[in-house]
């Protein structure tokens, strides 16, 4: 795992594949129909995107798709053989995290993949979808707290971009649905920082309006005395970038949502790194290994809990000299962007790493 994760640090780029690769991780696991009891972090997104237009609600991650293409057979080549997409994506979706400035996210290894499969990728969570109807979602697919889990799972939002607001959008690569600008603000940036993963998307998703309420009381005839109570309250509305979604929107709620998250970095690392580690379990049997879905990682197993990775300069790990903007360069093709181009760096200019694992 040590090995794949490395790989990935080195490869993925800020730019395209970083996000879309967690967004990657998303839809393979999400892809979990409850009523046939198929689907879920099964690497079937593989297959799905080997025919886009047949999965347009997965048009979206096209670019992690042709990244993944190349990555996990090299990583096949260079001492991981029984390494399955199924692992590689939820792996890789951790990385990206840890490498925008998130936590490192112990995971379970041991998907299998399921061959020739085709999920149900319409059963993904909405643009349009409320607070109610996220919570809903992931408490059919078994995380343990489906209200929490909808608000720290759509934190992923601190990464990453809109790139289209019409629906099914061929030509720039987007796999919205039918809603279109109806349930998404403009093609943009989700965040102000969209290569920091920190939980700004939650201080970006509210602001705090002051009311102040002023009461003057006049006693005496000369003596003016101004007595001003300051009642101070907070309400909570929407001030996100163009890409945001409505289901960002639905979490500004009376109770709001988000208030654990807005100044407690910490706070939304930790349930982070539960609920991540719960929806890449998602559809996986996990009945041989005498845990269940919660575990979300072997304790004292093969592999155990991974310690966070050692940044190293210019690997584009959160604390280095390299920071966010542009630390990995990958070499580009003229004429080719995107997918293709990360694809191409990938695949001519991928070195392994010496450390085993």
């Amino acid at each position: 795992m040590q090995l794949v994760r490395r790989a990935a640090s080195q490869t993925l780029n800020y730019a395209d594949t970083l996000p879309n690769c967690l967004r990657a991780a998303f839809h393979d696991a999400a892809e979990r129909d409850v009523g046939n009891d198929a689907g879920g972090a099964n690497g079937s997104l593989m297959q799905e995107l080997d025919d886009p237009f047949s999965y347009p609600d997965n048009l979206g991650v096209a670019i992690c798709h042709a990244y993944m293409k190349v990555f996990v057979p090299e990583m096949r080549a260079q001492g991981c053989p029984n390494l399955t997409f199924a692992d590689a994506i939820q792996w890789v979706g951790g990385v990206a995290v840890e490498m925008a400035g998130g936590p490192a996210v112990p995971l379970l290894p041991g998907r299998r993949d399921c061959n020739n499969c085709f999920d149900n990728s319409t059963v993904l969570p909405d643009e349009c979808f409320t607070l109610d109807e996220l919570a809903n979602f992931w408490g059919a697919r078994g995380l343990s707290d489906p209200l929490k889990a909808a608000v720290v799972l759509n934190g992923a939002h601190d990464l990453g971009n809109v790139r289209s607001t019409v629906p099914h959008d061929t030509a720039s690569g987007t796999g919205f649905g039918g809603a279109g600008p109806v349930c998404i603000g403009a093609p943009g940036p989700m965040t102000a920082q969209p290569n920091l993963f920190d939980g700004h998307y939650y201080k970006e998703s509210t602001i705090i309006i002051i009311i102040i309420v002023i009461i003057i009381i006049v006693i005496i005839i000369v003596i003016i005395i101004v007595i001003i109570v300051a009642h101070v309250q907070q309400l909570y509305t929407f001030t996100g970038r163009a890409g945001y979604l409505f289901s960002d929107r639905s979490l500004v709620t009376p109770a709001n949502a988000t208030s654990l998250y807005m100044n407690d970095k910490e706070a939304f690392f930790k349930d982070w790194t539960t609920f991540y580690q719960e929806m890449s379990l998602i559809g996986v049997d996990t009945g041989p290994a005498n845990f269940n879905v919660h575990d979300g990682f072997l304790p004292g197993g093969p592999i155990g809990r991974v310690a966070p990775m050692t940044p190293v300069p210019g690997n584009g790990f959160a604390g280095t000299g390299a920071n966010f903007s542009g630390a990995i360069q990958l070499p580009r093709v003229p004429g080719q962007s995107g997918g293709q181009g990360s694809r191409l760096a990938v695949s001519a200019n991928f070195q392994a790493p010496a450390a085993a694992g």
